[in-house]
């Protein structure tokens, strides 16, 4: 068996290893380990009803990843949406805030029954 080490500058390392069987044909086989970037993560504990978790692994096992990932990605979706309501609710109030006076100089000069001609 002849192997051979090989280092990237990422840092990733390549083992590759070459046998020849009894019928002489070369078989190659390839060993790799990547540094993957892991950022901080919390383990928490979750109760959910039976039914729902089989159905959840059955998702996630149809999509070719782990629970934790599927609920991760469903988390980080539902924060982004608030974050981005939330933004747009700011901007919002930021262009009221800075609105065109209409004449009214901000104040109301009339009654409800003026409106409405009563």
């Amino acid at each position: 068996m002849v192997q051979n080490k090989t280092r990237t500058a990422s840092g990733v390392t390549s083992v590759t290893a070459a046998r020849t069987c009894a019928n002489s044909a070369l078989l190659t086989t390839q060993k790799r380990a990547t540094l993957i970037y892991v950022a901080t993560t919390r383990n928490i504990t979750l109760a959910l009803p039976e039914g729902l978790l089989r159905k959840t692994k059955v998702l996630a096992a149809e999509r070719q990843t782990s629970v934790s990932r599927l609920l991760t990605d469903a988390l980080e979706a539902l924060v982004a949406r608030e974050e981005g309501y939330e933004r747009a609710k700011r901007a919002s109030f930021s262009r009221l805030d800075r609105a065109h006076d209409l004449g009214t100089e901000g104040r109301v000069r009339w009654s409800r029954e003026e409106l409405h001609g009563r």
